[in-house]
């Protein structure tokens, strides 16, 4: 069984600094309310350590190894239990026009567990990755102002 969340949003600001933004891990925890903490590198094959916040204030550890991760693009990462439950979750960074990015964030889920998990995931899922994409692009918003002043 599978299942996805898939959400979107456009952020005034080019594919570069939207990819500049999300790769600096170091600053999750400045402004990103679901991923709390990421330590990694943004590169093809690499091992991550995160930790992330569903509503009501579950927050656990995962790790995952990156999948893809093209310059202003793309990243993904995939982790989970062999044969039970894969989690892929992906960032997907496409420009509208040179100064306007349209950022799509999600997750496809796989394997056995999911239809246990899934009533969890797909009550708050959603709400945190909107969340996130939000202050993705209050972020980035606020760094391009900020180069104009």
């Amino acid at each position: 069984m599978s299942r996805e969340i898939a959400t979107e949003i456009e952020i005034d600001g080019p594919a570069q600094r939207v990819w500049a933004v999300l790769v600096d891990f170091a600053a999750y925890p400045l402004w990103n309310p679901f991923l709390l903490k990421v330590e990694g590198a943004p590169e093809r094959g690499a091992r991550i350590r995160f930790r992330f916040e569903l509503p009501r204030g579950f927050r656990a550890p995962a790790c995952a190894t990156v999948t893809a991760a093209r310059r202003g693009r793309e990243l993904r990462w995939a982790g989970g239990l062999p044969g039970l439950f894969r989690a892929e979750h992906y960032f997907l960074i496409e420009p509208v026009g040179t100064a306007r990015t349209r950022f799509r964030h999600g997750e496809n889920f796989s394997g056995a567990l999911v239809p246990l998990v899934w009533p969890v995931l797909r009550r708050g899922g959603r709400e945190v990755y909107e969340a996130m994409n939000v202050a993705l692009k209050e972020r980035v918003e606020r760094s391009a102002w900020h180069d104009r002043v």
